[in-house]
């Protein structure tokens, strides 16, 4: 993920078997992340369901964080450990090579961010991988906030959006500062390919100041335009030179004892209906509240001659 990226180490083990309490270890890998659980998360439970234990992130996430410590992930994260699933699914979704037109980004309603509660003067930084592609400037009309963009871009994709307030400098000179509102992340491989928005809901947006600030029913749509012609990168991805056939669970476990006492405990989810939804209770709102306006994070796709929204993984057939 874009900005995710400092000091991350994975060491895999291959060296014959050695004892250790009596029992052999073979294959040993070692995660070691410097700056923070959030991204150890995403690496390992991507990498839990890569090798199928889980379908869903969800899952994923909930044995995390019993086995070591709640991560306190953002949607962003979840997102991207989403994408593992639907890669390795049984009718996987592979990212496509073509780039997209971001065209403006647009919220609805306004958020609240000036001194007086009454409204914003938004700009916007977008990063493809560790580079700022462009910074922007906005207008307010018919009750939102809108950010003409007009960029064509390619991978992981970071819109951070601020606030522009004015301060007192020295000798009464007016001065801005910027604050965030809110920051959102995806890969456009993953934007279907007649895709017109991606809508994103408030519990889809990472870094988000105190909910008073947000009107009810606050979304932010990036309109985009996904170009017809594949657009190689670079490097290959990863993907491409990668086989998803013969993916088994059991490279995860020393015996078949200890896999079955791990599906016993995680192999199933505590859910309950939230407004007509189901959610996970302790799986990925353990830092969120649940309420009607604050569900777990799923972007929406909006298409043309397509179902209107991208269902949760547990509605998908």
């Amino acid at each position: 993920m874009a900005q995710e990226h400092r000091c991350h180490h994975s060491l895999v083990d291959k060296s014959p078997a050695r004892k250790v309490d009596g029992k052999d270890l073979v294959g040993i890998c070692v995660e070691h992340k410097g700056d923070g659980r959030a991204a150890s998360a995403v690496a390992v439970c991507s990498f839990l369901c890569f090798c199928r234990l889980f379908s869903t992130a969800e899952a994923a996430v909930y044995m995390f964080s019993m086995k070591r410590c709640p991560p306190g992930i953002w949607p962003s994260h979840k997102r991207y450990i989403e994408y593992m699933c639907d890669m390795v699914a049984e009718e996987p979704i592979t990212p496509h090579s073509k780039p997209i037109l971001v065209k403006a980004v647009v919220m609805t309603p306004v958020p609240l961010f000036s001194k007086q509660r009454n409204g914003c003067r938004p700009f916007c930084e977008v990063y493809v991988g560790d580079e700022r592609v462009t910074t922007t400037d906005f207008r307010i009309e018919d009750g939102k906030a809108v950010i003409p963009l007009g960029i064509t871009v390619q991978g992981d994709v970071l819109i951070v959006i601020y606030h522009a307030r004015s301060t007192l400098g020295g000798r009464l000179q007016a001065k801005v500062a910027s604050m965030k509102m809110f920051q959102v992340q995806f890969h456009t491989g993953f934007v279907p390919r007649n895709a017109t928005t991606v809508k994103f809901a408030k519990y889809d947006l990472d870094a988000c100041d105190i909910q008073e600030k947000y009107p009810d029913l606050f979304q932010v749509n990036v309109e985009v335009e996904v170009e017809p012609r594949d657009r190689p990168s670079r490097e290959a991805p990863p993907w491409e030179s990668t086989s998803m056939r013969g993916l088994n669970p059991k490279i995860l476990f020393s015996s078949r004892e200890e896999q079955q006492d791990i599906l016993s405990k995680f192999g199933e989810i505590r859910e309950f209906q939230v407004h007509g939804r189901r959610c996970c209770s302790d799986i990925c709102c353990h830092h969120q509240t649940l309420s009607g306006a604050n569900l777990p994070p799923f972007p929406c796709w909006s298409r043309t001659g397509h179902r209107e929204a991208q269902s949760p993984p547990w509605d998908r057939p």
